[in-house]
């Protein structure tokens, strides 16, 4: 595969790669292949102590952990994500759409003050992005 590929000849970005892979297949909602890119993101921030995409990573973490409704390891990713971003002050396209995509599992589950959480997450992303007919799509 072209993700093999990359590795043996030792890109440096690999963990963009594999960060963009995830973003992408929870877009198409395959949150168990999702996970495991999202794995060896989180291991590379983590070493790194990239504190703004370490949140990104938790929130990657925990809408793969709502989709397949282990609420604990959710609510640990959930907590660590909001607590990265609002330290790093990181604005991405990536937190909204990935706030926007853990909101469904939250609201499925009957956890509406998670699904609000996120919601608002995504609205003040959105916002700060100046794309505000995507926060507004979220307010109706």
């Amino acid at each position: 595969t072209a993700l093999t590929l990359l590795h043996r000849l030792g890109v440096a970005q690999l963990g963009t790669v594999h960060f963009n892979i995830a973003i992408c297949l929870v877009e198409e909602q395959k949150f168990s292949e999702a996970e495991p890119y999202f794995h060896k993101v989180h291991q590379t921030l983590t070493a790194l102590g990239n504190k703004g995409y370490l949140g990104i990573s938790h929130l990657g973490l925990a809408t793969c952990a709502g989709a397949r409704g282990d609420w604990t390891a959710w609510q640990n990713h959930l907590d660590h994500s909001q607590t990265f971003i609002d330290q790093a002050a990181i604005v991405l396209p990536d937190i909204p759409i990935l706030a926007t995509a853990a909101m469904h599992p939250a609201s499925a589950a009957h956890r509406p003050d998670d699904a609000d959480r996120l919601r608002q997450l995504a609205i003040s992303q959105w916002t700060k992005l100046q794309r505000f007919d995507d926060a507004a799509k979220l307010t109706n």
